[in-house]
């Protein structure tokens, strides 16, 4: 591509993506008028910035960033669930006080996600998540001056919930504004595997932590990493790309490809309650949470009192199942993404006809409503299912299915070799929901991705709650002698 928006000279690597064929693709010669059938399609190579000859993509450095808050988020409402054994002999807490810190978060966290995605909505996420990471953070470094104060201990884990609950509602609408609609999955898989980063960093680091400079440590230097992070963020990040200096018009071109603009404009609440894919959405999120919640808050305890593992020592066995989710959750998230894109077909209604001059001085926002009337897009549908809507299912269903298989058996007590075996493999199962649920919410309503997933989240956090809840009073006190606790 010879200028901002000019030739279009490798025609094969323009339309590769969608399969179309040379044929269909007029050129643009400069200072002529032409017939021009155009797709805003960059290669990844123009999608890049310059600086001294370093080029490296925009969307790029909001991932890094949106994965370093996944992450960070999860390091702080991990680490009391790998210290709670520490807390509970140095401060005496009984079964019944464990339970309540533990549970306190989700408390706190199913609070604001539906004002969260509202807020991302109308001021932009890079107010929402950075006020929601320094709050979250603040509070997390508090915990420890409030230790021997019950109460108060509690409310700053439920302080701790309320600010972390903005963060995947802004990542959603992040995801909407950033990130170009063929990359959805894979993007979007990148970011939320910090989920499993800051579970891994939380195991391999609390106890060596505890070991050394004492338990205070262990939320000490989680607050100030999360500090840290909110001066990168305010620094780098731009709610809107087209307000970032530093992206380029190719980068720029392929965000805004199929988008809308909907900046302040009314969320349809009518139409969000009312919608029925919407609902089937919540509950599989309700039903994955359920599981998911449940191993994140008691597998430690699962592992010392059941396994018999000392989890004040590394082990690879208590990282594996994380550290298996994530390539499972970037194969699966590209997966997606192929197949989805492998279907894509583009329809041409009308020969635009315009000079290749006027094509280089439009800004993309002018570009894209010009050509937007002048195309369509469909997909080849798979065994007469939609394609998206097939790959959606297929992916969430192994995401659900195999976990609930290989965590039932556990129930038959098998060895611990064995046990460990069936973990992993419900673990890195879960991670196939990269290509399902996650980014359901960008296929069905992008531009309110952010409220939909709000809403979403506080019946997943409700799960959240109650799976903690419901546990912690099943195995009290005396966890070996629990009924049913081979099956958490």
């Amino acid at each position: 591509m010879s200028s901002a928006y000019g030739t279009i000279n490798s025609r094969s690597a323009a339309f590769s993506a969608i399969g179309e064929d040379d044929s269909t693709i007029g050129e643009i010669e400069d200072g002529l008028t032409t017939a021009v059938n155009y797709v805003i399609d960059t290669p990844e190579k123009e999608t890049r910035i310059e600086f001294g000859g370093f080029y490296f993509p925009q969307r790029m450095v909001t991932v890094i960033l949106t994965f370093w808050a996944t992450a960070l988020v999860y390091l702080l409402r991990s680490n009391l669930s790998v210290a709670q054994e520490t807390l509970a002999k140095e401060l005496k807490w009984s079964g019944g006080f464990t339970t309540l810190a533990l549970a306190a978060f989700y408390a706190g966290y199913i609070f604001t996600q539906i004002p969260g995605g509202w807020l991302a909505h109308r001021i932009g996420s890079k107010i929402t998540l950075g006020v929601g990471i320094f709050g979250s953070s603040l509070s997390t470094f508090l915990l420890p001056f409030f230790a021997d104060i019950g109460p108060l201990f509690l409310l700053c884990r439920f302080c701790t919930g309320i600010f972390e609950a903005v963060t995947y509602p802004c990542v959603n609408d992040i995801a909407s504004k950033w990130f170009p609609r063929r990359e959805n999955s894979l993007l979007l898989g990148i970011v939320n595997i910090g989920a499993s980063i800051g579970t891994i960093v939380a195991y391999a680091s609390t106890s060596p932590i505890v070991n050394s400079l004492g338990w205070p440590w262990v939320f000490w230097i989680g607050g100030c990493s999360g500090l840290l992070w909110c001066a990168a963020w305010m620094l780098l990040f731009t709610s809107d790309p087209k307000d970032n200096q530093w992206v380029s018009p190719y980068e720029l071109e392929l965000m805004l490809e199929g988008k809308e603009e909907v900046k302040n404009k009314p969320v349809p609440w009518r139409k969000i309650i009312t919608c029925v894919p919407f609902w089937g959405i919540v509950t599989t999120s309700f039903c994955g949470a359920w599981g998911f919640y449940t191993l994140l808050s008691w597998l430690p305890q699962y592992f010392t009192s059941i396994l018999h593992f000392d989890i004040t020592k590394p082990s690879l066995f208590l990282y594996l199942p994380f550290a298996l989710s994530i390539p499972t959750a970037i194969i699966c998230a590209k997966s997606a993404d192929y197949i989805i894109n492998r279907g894509r077909i583009v329809h041409f209604q009308e020969t635009v006809r315009v000079k290749s001059s006027i094509i280089a001085s439009l800004p993309p926002s002018e570009l894209e409503s010009l050509l937007k009337p002048h195309r369509n897009q469909d997909f080849v549908k798979i065994i007469g299912i939609h394609r998206v809507e097939f790959v959606r299912k297929l992916f969430q269903s192994i995401s659900m299915f195999v976990p609930a298989i290989f965590l039932g058996l556990i129930t038959t007590n098998p060895s611990t070799v064995v046990t460990i075996i069936y973990l992993n493999i419900a673990q890195t199962a879960v991670a196939c929901a990269s290509g399902g649920v996650t980014v359901n919410y960008l296929d069905i309503a992008p531009e309110f991705a952010n409220v939909l997933y709000g809403i979403s989240n506080t019946f997943s956090t409700l799960a959240g709650l109650l799976s903690t809840l419901i546990c912690g009073s099943i195995l009290g006190n005396d966890i070996p002698n629990a009924p049913g606790v081979t099956s958490l």
